[in-house]
C-alpha cells in the first residue's frame, strides 16, 4: 500500500545583491519556481504555496540537503509575507451577527407567510403522526 509523502517545508536562504532574508518553500514551491522563472514560497502560518511579491527574476536558485537557495536580483522586495501583520481576529467573536436581526436576513411579508404556512404544515403532522 503506498502512503502519500508529506511535502517537507524547509528554509529558503534569499540572497539579493548585499541584502539577505529567509522564508520558506518545498518541493512544489521549488519546481513552481523553476517553471515560472519567480520565486514561489510557502506561506509560514497557513501552508500555502504563494508568489513572492513582485514576482522577481530568479537568478539562481538550488535545492540543498536540509533546505534551498536563491538569488534574486538587486533591488527585489525582500519582505516575503508582506510589510503588515495579519489581522488578528476572533473566531468567537459575535459582535457583527448582533447587528443583524435574528435569523441573519431582514424578513419580507412574503417570508413570512411562507413560514407561517410552513409552521403551520409542521405541527399539522405532528399531530398526525402515529
Amino acid at each position: 500500500m503506498k502512503t502519500a509523502m508529506k511535502d517537507e517545508v524547509w528554509p529558503l536562504s534569499v540572497t539579493a545583491g548585499t541584502e539577505h532574508t529567509s522564508a520558506l518553500m518545498n518541493r512544489k514551491a521549488y519546481i513552481k519556481s523553476l517553471e515560472n522563472g519567480s520565486p514561489w514560497i510557502v506561506h509560514p502560518t497557513t501552508g500555502r504555496i504563494l508568489p513572492w511579491p513582485g514576482n522577481p527574476p530568479i537568478q539562481f536558485l538550488e535545492e540543498t540537503f536540509g533546505g534551498y537557495m536563491i538569488t534574486l536580483l538587486p533591488g527585489a522586495d525582500m519582505i516575503p509575507y508582506g510589510k503588515a501583520m495579519p489581522e488578528k481576529f476572533d473566531l468567537n467573536d459575535r459582535s457583527e451577527m448582533e447587528k443583524t436581526p435574528a435569523g441573519g436576513f431582514i424578513e419580507t411579508a412574503q417570508d413570512s407567510n411562507i413560514l407561517f404556512r410552513l409552521s403551520a404544515i409542521i405541527g399539522e403532522r405532528r399531530r398526525l403522526m402515529p
